[in-house]
C-alpha cells in the first residue's frame, strides 16, 4: 500500500514505528499467541522499507545515529533486516523481492551484509547494538 501511493498507509507506518505506541495502544488480544510492541514496531519499519521510497531509506538511515543502549536489540535487528529489504526492493522490484525463495533470500542477505558497503555499515551498527552476538 505504501509503495503504491497510499499516503495514509505510509504515514501510519511512519507514525507508529515506535514500540511505545504499541505498548500504550495494543491492537488486539490473541488467544493463541502474543505480538510484542517490539514486533509490531518492527513490522511498521519493514512496511516502510518495502515501500521502496526514498524517505523510507532516509528514515532507516536515521537509526545509524542512534547510540548503543538507546534501542532495543530486537528492534535493532528489525531495522537492519528492513535496510536489507529496502535494498532488495531497489535491486529487484517489490514483487520479485517478495517472491524470492527463502534459500535465495538468505544467500542474498549474506552477500549484502558482507559484499556491499551499505550492508557492512549496517552490520557494524548492529554489532554495537547487539554486542553479545
Amino acid at each position: 500500500m505504501a509503495r503504491r501511493g497510499d499516503e495514509a498507509a505510509f504515514q501510519f507506518l511512519r507514525d507508529h514505528w515506535d514500540p511505545a505506541f504499541w505498548t500504550s495502544n495494543p491492537p488486539w488480544n490473541f488467544e493463541l499467541g502474543h505480538h510484542s510492541a517490539i514486533t509490531l514496531a518492527g513490522y511498521c519499519i519493514t512496511g516502510l522499507a518495502l515501500s521502496g521510497r526514498e524517505e523510507a531509506r532516509k528514515f532507516l538511515d536515521s537509526f545509524l545515529a542512534v547510540a548503543p543502549g538507546n534501542i532495543d536489540p530486537n528492534l535493532a535487528t528489525a531495522v537492519v533486516t528492513s535496510a536489507f529489504q529496502w535494498a532488495q526492493v531497489q535491486k529487484l522490484g517489490l514483487e520479485r523481492a517478495l517472491d524470492l525463495e527463502l534459500q535465495t533470500s538468505l544467500e542474498q542477505y549474506r552477500e549484502w551484509k558482507t559484499g556491499s558497503v551499505e550492508g557492512r555499515v549496517w552490520m557494524q551498527w548492529l554489532k554495537r547494538h547487539r554486542p553479545s552476538e
